[in-house]
């Protein structure tokens, strides 16, 4: 079984210059974590065959990883977002550190437990964790004729466009998701670290890594304990003061 089996299309859709690529990683306070994969493709591209031999695909591949122990649910779904078509696969496992595993994403993908509950993020995008690296992936998997013939289909059609005003533009996106993020080498906004570029900026602006560091300790209730000694012992001190002018 594959998981890139379902995905085999994405990268000569990729280099077609047709798709939205977004992905996922959630790592909880309880060390679980959670992949969530989404590719969204010009509908105009699809034909209600291969919507549903997509769609197929990915039911398979839900079914064999639910096989796996490790695995707490996974979903798949797939809808129509204006002018795109969106297939999506949401993985959760009982740690985050057999994400990679789960996912067969040893090659590109490390999760590793750092001291004083730390965790460092790594995601490659050079030859080791390209789209083109995952195609090549996929072909040599069994069983990955069929979804890997829907993508020359896709391919093909690259010349067919909407309408130039109705043209829409596409991205490539990663995110990370975890309680509080240290550092990281992409834009950070209190818990999510966000890496985004215009699919045709890809190839060019996108570093050869992504880098981030996350705490996964939990809250800290020393300010509430300061904040209620600082608040409290004026209050006291008033209020004495209030009863001494009435004795």
């Amino acid at each position: 079984m594959t998981t890139l089996r379902a995905l085999a299309l994405l990268p000569l859709v990729l280099l077609a210059g047709c798709l939205d690529y977004t992905e996922e990683v959630f790592v909880l306070r309880d060390g679980s974590g959670r992949m969530r994969t989404e590719v969204a493709v010009l509908a105009e591209l699809l034909t209600d065959e291969d919507v549903a031999e997509m769609r197929q695909g990915l039911e398979e591949a839900a079914a064999a990883l639910r096989q796996d122990p490790d695995v707490t649910k996974v979903e798949v779904a797939d809808r129509r977002q204006g002018l795109k078509h969106a297939f999506l696969l949401d993985v959760s496992t009982r740690t985050y550190e057999a994400l990679p595993r789960v996912m067969q994403a040893e090659d590109w993908l490390s999760l590793d437990a750092r001291e004083g509950k730390r965790l460092g993020y790594v995601r490659l995008l050079d030859d080791g964790g390209s789209a083109a690296a995952l195609a090549r992936a996929g072909r040599r998997t069994p069983d990955v004729g069929r979804a890997d013939d829907l993508a020359r289909r896709f391919a093909s059609k690259a010349g067919v466009r909407a309408k130039q005003e109705e043209n829409p533009e596409f991205h490539v996106t990663f995110r990370l998701h975890a309680p509080k993020v240290v550092k990281a080498n992409g834009e950070v906004a209190g818990g999510v670290t966000t890496w985004r570029w215009r699919l045709e900026d890809f190839e060019g602006q996108a570093p050869p890594r992504l880098e981030a560091e996350a705490d996964l300790s939990g809250p800290s209730f020393l300010l509430p304990v300061v904040l209620a000694l600082g608040l409290g012992v004026p209050l006291l001190w008033l209020r004495r003061k209030w009863q001494r002018r009435w004795e």
